[in-house]
């Protein structure tokens, strides 16, 4: 083709010398300079430069279209391929975290896992997919240059290929480099994600604290490390690549000026032959340059799998892979009910269901009954169909535990371990449900843990337990008359049950540093209602921080969440196949966009030799018609090179442009979003002597969620400045409702909440909460040291360690600090983990008392405390609330008699309300609840 050009150029200056003709086509040259030839002539075919340029352009079409059709296949395999490999790995991942033991999730965090499942995994997929095609075509297209150079002019092509080596050792050194640091920036990233995924899991106890603007920083400090990391990741990326270029362009100026040597000095080359090798080497050395952005994402993706199959093939228990001990057989055979009742995003049915997979409408009615659940279970209007919310959010502490109660009934197990299983249950329903466990466990072997003697007399072998250690075992009526540690303890309680009637009881209650840190912020910023919305769960929001498939990570996140009492269960395997089930649609929609992406491809890569056939026709037309010089021709084709290896690079960033589109719509969606109950510090009213006067005013209110539910109905009840308020009440009658209306996290949607006289809907919500301290009634701590969980209670300012001991003096907190090795810095773990439920109930009153507030909020405070602690811990509130508004939640009626105000509820509304005394004698509901614990109507 060159030569056709050049010929023709040659031909052209012929002609224009005078003493040489054309006659038909053809050139006489009557100069008699060629004197050898009898009639002293000599006749010069013409070039048919169109003719040429037609039969090339031919060529081009026919490669443009096999480039079509390779290219298709090429991506559309390799994709298809890549997303079956990370189908496979995410079940196996999944899978096998599944089978770990429970202290391996006490070190790997619920969120880091979560990010894990998401971020690196999805490395992985941009390493294993259309990138290894891409590879392998730069590569081959490197090698078939030189091969083509070698073939045309091996001298030229060995010149060039000297200095191959310096662009190979520049993308090694860059791969190492990247994979390191790429290590280091998923580690931050995963430890971020575990903080979104904390702080979203406990969205109200940051609210109440005001923990928002901390959270965020602690959420910024994990991505200001990974940012770190990806900026020294990009720089190392910028200075070889810019290398590599550099590089690359001096070999063309070596190629050019050593070609022409070849082709005027030495004459060893055409200059045709010449264009040949230069666009062979330089095809090859482009391709080259152009497989670097390769190698940074199998560094990448080599640095994500090795997090992700150090977990799949982690070896355990001696050297035995855990999947090879046959625990679901163990676990199937035994029932459990914790202190603290989990239940998973489905309907009632579904969750008891759990309990034993196939098991009757009728088996789950009756263990329903056994539990004392049915009765509230048919009041709601969807009944054994109602959803219970991410981790039973929309059901009260009592009908959780209950529900979780007829979970294990309905498993009919050999074994049954009791966790304080009625703790959270009023006083009308703890005597039927502990007959019907007596009843339950009848034929079993049953392990018990209370703190709540009188529901253990009656077991066979009692183990007292001190400072971690078995001191007696022995009968009831043996170990009082050993006088020990039980004896103690039953003295103690059968005091408080002679004087105040009552004893224990429980209810229940994871794109770049800005744009992380701005989608954290919108989402804090949002009214505690908008995460009742099942699309706005915690595993969903995490995610959607760094990725986007929220159904999955939906299923895992809580299955991860909550993998005690999966394991208690022994659904581990229902899990991961609900886990696989929620992939197949994913991996459906994969495999159509790697055939959209394929053909996206394919046309980018073909455009480019269709403008080459568009460019040599066309050019050949002008050369001969226009007067076009061909130098003009080579300069439009070397451009076209160039910029269609770009478009082809370009190309293989479109799926990365659409996920950008659909993340970024999403991301702006939510910042957008403007919260019903604002955070805003400068929205609302607020003054500077706030009393802690209380009204509530005819207050009717649904959950978002729950339209069709009224969950008060009526509320009308005050409190003035440093008076108590007790609410009692059934379990689900809107008591726990009405302390998250004073808190606003929800505003009523009729009737007013008064407030000093302010209506609480137009006071400044941060002004309000900084008033209001609160233990809640399933203790939520964070993932940190102790004292800092405790200063977590005051975040408008630095709390002194002063401040901290005394209030863990004050919540009899203070001594089992002190025997741990690291006192106050010791680590709780993931939600409190590794403290015992009364350890961490006595750190959330430590929290709340540190907040020195205005109002008191206690729902069910002392109900995990043992008998020794409580009435310490109890004291320790009475006098923490003296010349302050409390309102208390209660089941255990002995912790509220001396409330200046005992509000009895049913139904949503205020049916009486009065002294202790007052309502003794009025002999009404409250009378009725004391005397004989029947339900309340």
């Amino acid at each position: 083709m060159t030569n056709t050009f050049v010929s023709y150029e040659l031909e052209l200056q012929e002609l224009a010398d005078p003493n040489k003709t054309c006659i038909n086509n053809t050139v006489t040259w009557i100069n008699g300079s060629i004197v050898e030839l009898a009639d002293n002539s000599t006749v010069y075919c013409g070039v048919d430069m169109e003719g040429q340029m037609t039969m090339f352009a031919y060529y081009f079409v026919g490669i443009g279209i096999a480039v079509l059709i390779l290219s298709y296949f090429q991506i559309a395999f390799w994709v298809t391929a890549a997303a079956r490999q990370i189908q496979t790995i995410r079940k196996t991942f999944f899978r096998k975290s599944m089978c770990m033991e429970i202290g391996w999730f006490d070190c790997n965090s619920v969120g880091e896992l979560n990010t894990r499942i998401s971020d690196d995994i999805n490395k992985i997929n941009t390493a294993i997919a259309d990138q290894v095609s891409i590879f392998i075509e730069r590569i081959s297209t490197f090698i078939f240059g030189f091969l083509v150079g070698f073939i045309g002019g091996w001298k030229l092509t060995l010149v060039v290929i000297a200095v191959s080596p310096l662009i190979g050792l520049a993308a090694g050194l860059m791969a190492m480099a990247v994979a390191k640091l790429t290590g280091w920036e998923l580690l931050a990233y995963a430890k971020a994600g575990a903080v979104a995924d904390e702080v979203l899991s406990s969205i109200r106890t940051v609210a109440a604290f005001g923990g928002e603007e901390k959270e965020v920083e602690r959420y910024d400090r994990n991505l200001i490390e990974a940012q770190t990391w990806g900026v020294r990741k990009g720089t190392i990326i910028g200075v070889f690549q810019g290398y590599l270029w550099c590089i690359i362009f001096l070999c063309y100026a070596l190629a050019f000026w050593y070609g022409s040597k070849l082709v005027i000095d030495t004459k060893e080359l055409s200059p045709g032959a010449l264009i040949q090798v230069f666009f062979g080497v330089l095809m090859a050395a482009m391709n080259l340059g152009q497989a670097s952005p390769c190698l940074e994402a199998f560094a990448s993706g080599r640095a994500a799998a090795k997090t992700i199959f150090d977990t799949i093939n982690r070896v355990t228990l001696d050297g035995h892979d855990i999947r090879g001990l046959n625990i679901q057989w163990l676990r199937s055979l035994i029932g459990i009910v914790e202190q603290e009742p989990v239940l998973f995003a489905t309907t009632i049915a579904e969750n008891i269901r759990y309990g034993r997979p196939g098991v009757s409408m009728e088996d789950i009615v009756k263990a329903t009954k056994e539990a004392n659940a049915y009765n509230f279970i048919m009041d709601l209007p969807q009944k054994f169909e109602t959803l219970v919310g991410e981790g039973g959010g929309q059901m009260s502490g009592g009908q959780k535990q209950r529900i979780a109660i007829a979970r294990a009934l309905v498993r009919n197990p050999r074994i049954l371990l009791l966790d304080m299983a009625t703790s959270a249950l009023d006083n009308e329903s703890e005597a039927v449900v502990q007959e019907a466990l007596d009843k339950a466990r009848s034929g079993r072997t049953t392990i018990s843990i209370a703190h709540r003697l009188s529901t253990l007399r009656n077991a066979d072998v009692i183990i007292g337990f001190q400072y971690g250690r078995a001191i007696e075992r022995g009968s009831h009526s043996e170990l009082l008359a050993r006088k020990g540690v039980y004896f103690t303890l039953a003295t103690l309680q059968n005091q408080v049950l002679l004087l105040k009637g009552y004893a224990f009881g429980v209810s229940g209650e994871l794109l770049t540093r800005t744009l992380r840190k701005l989608g954290f912020q919108a989402m804090l910023r949002q009214e505690v209602g908008w995460f009742d919305n099942p699309m706005n769960s915690p595993g969903a929001l995490t995610n959607r921080l760094a990725t986007d498939a929220s159904m999955v990570q939906g299923v895992s996140s809580e299955a991860l969440a909550n993998i005690r009492t999966i394991a208690g269960l022994a659904k581990e395997k229902q899990f991961v196949d609900q886990y696989e089930q929620q992939l197949e649609a994913p991996f459906q929609a994969a495999k159509k966009k790697a055939h959209v992406y394929a053909i996206c491809f394919a046309f980018a890569q073909c455009v480019i030799f269709m403008a080459y056939a568009g460019s040599f026709r066309y050019g050949g037309y002008l050369v001969a018609n226009e007067g076009l010089h061909y130098m003009m021709v080579f300069r439009v084709i070397s451009a076209i090179v160039i910029s269609g290896t770009a478009l082809g690079r370009a190309s293989s960033f479109t799926p990365d442009y659409a996920k950008a589109k659909i993340a970024a719509a999403q991301l702006f969606k939510l910042l957008d979003r403007v919260p019903k109950i604002s955070m805003s510090q400068t929205e609302g009213e607020s003054w500077d002597k706030f009393k802690g006067n209380v009204e509530f005013i005819d207050c009717k209110f649904t959950y978002p969620t729950r339209p069709d539910i009224r969950v008060l109905n009526g509320l009308t009840v005050s409190v003035k400045p440093g008076q108590t308020l007790a609410f009692v009440g059934s379990s689900g009658c809107g008591k726990s409702t009405s302390v998250q209306l004073l808190e606003r996290f929800y505003d009523p949607d009729h009737g007013t909440v008064l407030i000093d006289g302010y209506c609480s809907s137009r006071v400044n919500v941060p002004y309000l909460r900084s008033q209001i301290g609160i233990v809640s009634q399933e203790p939520v701590l964070f993932d940190c040291s102790i004292a800092e969980n405790i200063q977590y209670g005051d975040n408008t300012r630095t709390v002194s360690m002063e401040e901290v001991v005394e209030a863990a003096k004050k919540a009899y907190l203070h001594d089992f600090v002190m025997g741990l090795p690291n006192k106050y810095e010791t680590q709780v773990g993931a939600q409190g983990s590794q403290l015992s439920r009364g350890q961490k109930q006595r750190i959330a009153i430590a929290r709340a008392i540190v907040r020195n507030p205005k109002i008191l909020l206690l729902d069910e405070a002392t109900s995990a405390l043992d008998t020794e602690s409580e009435k310490t811990v109890q004291a320790a509130l009475d006098e923490a609330r003296q010349g302050r508004t409390c309102i208390v939640i209660a089941h255990r009626l002995s912790t509220i008699q001396t409330a200046d105000i005992i509000a009895v509820m049913s139904q949503g509304a205020v049916i009486e309300q009065g002294t202790h005394e007052e309502l003794m004698a009025k002999k009404g509901a409250y009378h009725k609840l004391v005397t004989t614990g029947a339900p309340i109507s």
